[in-house]
């Protein structure tokens, strides 16, 4: 059994610390909140269509961090090609129709980026080559997804629990802190013991 003497400066550095992590919580949690808001935007605003996979292909680029003491590392993605059943004159403007062929409007779907290159590649046995798709466009711009994906596959879970730990560290955190603070009866006079939080 660890015996540990603490004082009330201890339990409030101990809280401040765990406000502080939930303050760090709070700003990690802003990426992935936008990131879920934009798909929802793509999946209730934008218009759908149906089309047929043309061509896919596996992409990759090197994210180096702004700071120097994290590591580089390769984030990997699948883009398909789409050919939507869609006549030339309501091609959006920005997707080129595709000559000789109909229909005649093509976009590309480009997945997520993620860090596995196997969860990547894994889009490619959900999407063959001429398998049909139901997809939604934004009708100003180029950009283009699937529809009705699952939350499992577009979210950005690293992230999301990387929240979810923080926010629980910092809630341990606090609520220990104020509970040592409460059994200390003089910020002078150091507790002896604190064996019910150490186990």
């Amino acid at each position: 059994m660890v015996r540990i003497s603490i004082n009330k400066s201890h339990a409030l550095a101990f809280r401040l610390a765990g406000f502080f992590l939930l303050f760090v919580a709070m700003l990690s949690s802003i990426n992935w909140l936008l990131i879920i808001r934009e798909d929802y935007v793509m999946e209730h605003d934008w218009p759908a269509a149906s089309g047929t996979v043309y061509s896919m292909r596996e992409e990759s680029r090197e994210v180096n961090p702004a700071s120097s003491r994290l590591h580089h590392y390769w984030v990997y993605w699948a883009e398909f090609v789409v050919i939507l059943d869609l006549p030339a004159d309501k091609c959006p403007a920005k997707m080129g129709p595709l000559d000789g062929q109909q229909p005649q409007c093509v976009g590309t779907v480009k997945t997520p980026e993620v860090r596995s290159r196997i969860d990547a590649v894994e889009w490619f046995s959900r999407y063959s080559r001429n398998s049909k798709v139901v997809v939604h466009y934004d009708p100003q711009s180029a950009s283009m997804v699937f529809g009705g994906e699952s939350i499992f596959h577009i979210y950005p879970w690293r992230m999301i629990l990387l929240t979810i730990a923080l926010l629980a560290l910092s809630i341990i955190m606090v609520v220990v802190g104020r509970s040592v603070a409460a059994s200390v009866p003089d910020n002078r006079q150091p507790l002896a013991s604190v064996d019910e939080f150490l186990v």
